[in-house]
């Protein structure tokens, strides 16, 4: 977590992190306070200006975390191999109705195979 928070003050001010599974060596309890705290560099409520964040996961309880705007979800097509990128429907009423009863778990959505990104679905 030390590392995290000391990102504010890179010297020259950064304009894009990376991060590998963010979760990794972090005691669940944190993943949340990570998330807020990096939500906040985004913002430039913490540090000099925003920073653009972006995160690789495998977590889905990292994904409990996070807005399911701020997400994409990456698949791999079986036809030809190229990548595809999708965003959770947030906005239609089907999305509503299935966050609703996975009790807003986008971690849980996510593992069900309903948003790709989960080998073999």
């Amino acid at each position: 977590m030390f590392a995290f928070l000391v990102l504010q003050y890179q010297r020259p001010p950064l304009d894009l992190i990376t991060i590998e599974e963010p979760e990794r060596a972090l005691h669940p309890y944190l993943l949340d306070e990570l998330i807020q705290f990096l939500r906040k560099l985004t913002t430039g409520e913490v540090g000099k200006q925003p920073v653009q964040v972006i995160l690789a996961t495998h977590s889905a309880e990292l994904l409990d975390y996070v807005h399911p705007e701020e997400v994409r979800f990456l698949t791999r097509s079986a036809e030809n191999g190229s990548v595809q990128v999708n965003e959770a429907q947030t906005n239609t009423p089907h999305w509503k109705q299935v966050y609703k009863e996975y009790r807003e778990s986008l971690g849980g959505i996510w593992l069900s195979g309903g948003l790709g990104g989960v080998p073999g679905r």
